[in-house]
């Protein structure tokens, strides 16, 4: 986990960063903190790792997923954080072999499609509920590949993908250039 961190105040701190791995029921898997010194203004990153023996692996059929909270703490005090909900796994493409999830062969096509992120009237304003709905409709077609149109999508439609099972293509910036010429 590799969380990073801005002290925005006009003096020197310390901070504590507690990371916590739990499953989809709320139990505590893993545990591991670390403390920071930032001057005024400066930004640091810090890794943490964490083993998880035996995960339940996330796949298109069983899309498990589990929670990282991030604290950053002052003494006893949280002070800011967030959670992420991820998922574990593996996904190969082994050349003539094809593609492999979670050390075995796939076993079936992998049928997709791309999507757009905008919605009439409201373009890019596009509220929470209306990424997951597009997801699940995805999802709903039979498809389990969703390649991102030519941007990066809102955090809530990857979120959404991971919840329901869908495998996601992240196009790399600059994807119009070829031989550093616009297509």
């Amino acid at each position: 986990v590799e969380t990073e961190i801005q002290n925005d105040n006009t003096r020197s701190e310390s901070v504590t960063i507690e990371t916590t791995l739990t499953d989809a029921e709320g139990n505590v898997i893993k545990r591991t903190s670390g403390k920071l010194s930032l001057n005024s203004g400066e930004k640091k990153s810090i890794r943490q790792q964490m083993e998880v023996r035996n995960p339940k692996l996330w796949s298109p059929d069983a899309p498990y997923l589990y929670r990282v909270q991030s604290r950053i703490k002052k003494g006893n005090r949280s002070i800011d954080g967030g959670t992420t909900r991820i998922g574990i796994r593996l996904a190969e493409f082994r050349g003539k072999e094809g593609f492999w999830l979670n050390g075995k062969p796939y076993g079936k096509p992998l049928m997709g499609a791309n999507r757009h992120q905008d919605f009439a009237v409201v373009g890019n304003a596009v509220a929470n509920s209306i990424h997951w709905r597009d997801a699940k409709k995805l999802k709903d077609l039979g498809l389990e590949v969703i390649r991102n149109a030519h941007c990066p999508q809102d955090p809530a439609f990857m979120d959404a993908c991971d919840e329901l099972g869908l495998f996601v293509i992240v196009n790399t910036p600059g994807w119009q250039f070829w031989n550093n010429e616009p297509i």
